[in-house]
C-alpha cells in the first residue's frame, strides 16, 4: 500500500473464477473505497495467476509473470513499460518508497538474476545488483534491499539471505540450511520472512511435527544470531509482520493446537544459546 492508501490488484473478469482468469489489472484508493484505474493483461500466461507478482510504489504499479511485466503510472495509468527489461525474460517486483524490480536476465554466462529500478519514462533498467550464482532469487525487502537466495540443487525454498548496499555490496549473509523456513515461492516474495529496520525474522523448520519451533531475530548489519523466542506448547509459530518494537506471528494449526496469534516484543539483543 502506498502512503496515499492506494493498493494493486489483479483480478478475474467475472465471479465465476472457473471460467474466468486473472486478466484485470487495477488500483484500488482503499481510503475512498474506489477504483483509481483498470487496465487489461492480454497475455495468455498470466491468465491463471502462476507465478504472478503484483507490487506497488508511490509512483509505478506493477506486475510482473513468467515471461512478461507490465507497469503503469499509480495515480493516472499512463503505462511505463509492457515487457521485462532488456535482454530479460521474467521480472518480479516489489513495493515500497520506490519500486525493485529482480529481473531473469539472459547473459553470456547464462541466466542471471539482476536487480534494480526501472525509469517510469523509458523503461531502461539501471541494475543495482547481479547475483553472481543462484538457482533461485526472490526479493524479501526493499528497505533495506534484502534478497533470498537458493544455492543447493535439491531445495525449494531459500537457503540464504543477503542484504546489500546501497552501492551493490553485499554487506551481510545469513546461511539459513534447511534449518529456517524463508517462505519464498513461485508468486515472488518470501511470506515467512519479516524483515524490520536492520532485523530479519525468521522460524526455524522444526524437522518433527510433534516438536515446536523458535523465531530467531538476525542482525541484518552483521548477519548474526541476536535473539530468539520458542513457539508456546510446541507449536509451529510463522513470522507475519513488525509494528512498532514488537512481531505479530501466526500459530499454526496442529492436531492439538488451535490456529491463532501473538505479538512478541523483543528483548534487549542478547544472541540465542
Amino acid at each position: 500500500m502506498t502512503s496515499a492508501g492506494l493498493v494493486a490488484v489483479v483480478f478475474h473478469t467475472t465471479r465465476d473464477t472457473a471460467k474466468s482468469h486473472c486478466t484485470r489489472f487495477a488500483v484500488i484508493d482503499v481510503n475512498k473505497g474506489v477504483k483509481v484505474w483498470e487496465k487489461p493483461i492480454t497475455d495468455e500466461r498470466v491468465s491463471l495467476g502462476l507465478g504472478l507478482n503484483v507490487a506497488i510504489s508511490d509512483t509505478v504499479a506493477a506486475a510482473g509473470w513468467p515471461g512478461g511485466s507490465a507497469a503503469y503510472d499509480t495515480s493516472t495509468g499512463a503505462p511505463a513499460w509492457t515487457a521485462p527489461a532488456d535482454g530479460c525474460t521474467q521480472e518480479e517486483h516489489l513495493g515500497g518508497e520506490r519500486l525493485l524490480t529482480l529481473s531473469y536476465c539472459k547473459t553470456s554466462a547464462g541466466m542471471k538474476f539482476r536487480i534494480g529500478e526501472r525509469d517510469p519514462g523509458t523503461g531502461k533498467a539501471t541494475w543495482r545488483y547481479e547475483v553472481p550464482k543462484a538457482r533461485g532469487a526472490w526479493l524479501v525487502s526493499s528497505e533495506p534491499l534484502v534478497l533470498g537466495l537458493l544455492q543447493n540443487d535439491d531445495g525449494l525454498d531459500a537457503d540464504q539471505l543477503v542484504t546489500v548496499s546501497d552501492e551493490g555490496k553485499v554487506q551481510s549473509t545469513i546461511p539459513l540450511g534447511d534449518d529456517y523456513v524463508a517462505g519464498c515461492g513461485e508468486a515472488g516474495g518470501c511470506g515467512a520472512t519479516v524483515v524490520s529496520g536492520d532485523t530479519a525474522y525468521l522460524g526455524s523448520d522444526p524437522h518433527n511435527y510433534s516438536a515446536g519451533n523458535r523465531i530467531t531475530a538476525f542482525d541484518l548489519t552483521t548477519g548474526k544470531a541476536i535473539r530468539s523466542f520458542s513457539a508456546p506448547d510446541d507449536s509451529t509459530l510463522v513470522p507475519v509482520r513488525a509494528e512498532g518494537k514488537a512481531l505479530v506471528a501466526a500459530q499454526e494449526a496442529e492436531p492439538t493446537t488451535p490456529p491463532g496469534s501473538c505479538a512478541w516484543t523483543p528483548p534487549p539483543a542478547r544472541a540465542p544459546s
